[in-house]
């Protein structure tokens, strides 16, 4: 068993293969192992719901052996095999896979593993441990992509898009409500609308009271920076020149983060809202004076063809 690293005592696994060293990036090396001497010793686990789906990616020279998904005992639950999908000019290739675990029946603690080798090149990756579960409290998805190739991801004709998970929240009585009014006043008090716009901006929070590991706002940050983001189904963008506000308790590893966001698609109109509403589309609205306007209510995407 030489070739494992049994840390039964302080973590869920039992059995993990053991890896020479982390990536390149500050936190690529496992949450655990980067608490301080002195601190509380505690533990994080990634949190999946079951009925998710997401597309991975990898980047190699190397053609990658399958994803393997391991269970807390060191055994193999399943393999996910990875697809080309792009060729760089050199002899880098972008692969998918689709990380599927809505049959994996036993809740618990599972992990990621992947090799990539040939002949002396050895190449290793493990995930942090992940907590499968049919619902996770305070857990919400987000779901990205990009509209260009950036943070070392293919996005472009590769159709990518990925889901994250952690322990966040968008409470509503964070909300500010906020307008852009430009008004002309002839006289004192004579006062002519001429624009209006309200929004509102949101604050988003990431942490449970216990706090979740720093890797986690470190992944939220890059994801806020991909140009297409969906937040438990709400497509939000930072405000401008928002900033991170992290909490941090004296001796304790675990953190907090929140960042102001605002909708993406941010509509001044009072609609009405359908249960599955076409987006990008036409949004039917009530005027104010005359009810619907028009003489159809309801609008089909068949009706319509892109330009």
């Amino acid at each position: 068993m030489s070739n494992y690293l049994n840390i039964s005592k302080t973590w869920p696994f039992k059995m993990l293969p053991h890896t020479l060293a982390p990536g390149e990036h500050f936190d690529d090396d496992w949450a655990c192992k980067q608490i301080r001497y002195g601190e509380m010793r505690v533990l994080y686990q990634q949190k999946w719901i079951r009925s998710f789906t997401t597309k991975l990616q990898i980047i190699t020279t190397v053609e990658p052996d399958d994803l393997k998904l391991y269970d807390e005992y060191g055994v193999i639950v399943k393999s996910f095999p990875w697809t080309l999908v792009g060729t760089g000019t050199g002899d880098e290739k972008a692969y998918h896979c689709t990380y599927d675990v809505t049959d994996i029946m036993a809740d618990g603690y599972y992990w990621l593993y992947q090799k990539c080798a040939i002949l002396s090149v050895l190449l290793e990756a493990i995930s942090e441990p992940i907590w499968i579960r049919n619902s996770h409290r305070n857990v919400r998805p987000f779901v990205f992509s990009n509209s260009k190739n950036d943070f070392g991801l293919i996005f472009s004709g590769t159709n990518l898009s990925m889901t994250f998970m952690c322990e966040s929240d968008m409470p509503a009585n964070e909300y500010t409500f906020e307008r852009d009014v430009n008004t002309f006043a002839d006289q004192i008090h004579n006062v002519v609308m001429l624009s209006g716009y309200p929004y509102n901006n949101a604050k988003l929070i990431i942490g449970n009271p216990k706090g979740v590991a720093p890797y986690v706002i470190d992944i939220t940050n890059r994801i806020l920076c991909c140009d297409n983001v969906k937040f438990n189904g709400l497509k939000i963008q930072t405000t401008d020149g928002a900033k991170w506000d992290i909490n941090k308790v004296k001796g304790y590893p675990l953190i907090g983060g929140s960042i102001d966001v605002t909708p993406a698609k941010n509509l001044s109109s009072l609609q009405l809202i359908h249960e599955d509403p076409i987006e990008p589309g036409i949004i039917v609205a009530y005027e104010l004076d005359q009810g619907f306007f028009g003489t159809t209510n309801i609008v089909h995407i068949t009706d319509f063809e892109q330009t």
